[in-house]
């Protein structure tokens, strides 16, 4: 009977070894999702803003 238990424990243990294996790996992935989709919106301000004043430098050399 020993046997039974001590092996219902390892099942159980195991059980929830892979529970917690699966929430964090889904919790990486949104994680990664989140930081990917921020820092894609802050490389896309920062684009603009090349823009901006690439276009303030051309304006202010055709003036000179």
């Amino acid at each position: 009977m020993t046997n039974y238990l001590a092996s219902d424990k390892i099942r159980a243990a195991a059980e929830r070894l892979r529970s917690d294996a699966v929430r964090l790996a889904r919790e990486k992935d949104e994680q990664a999702f989140k930081n990917n989709f921020e820092s894609s919106r802050r490389l896309g301000e920062r684009i603009n803003d090349i823009e901006y004043w690439k276009c303030e430098l051309e304006k202010t050399k055709d003036k000179m």
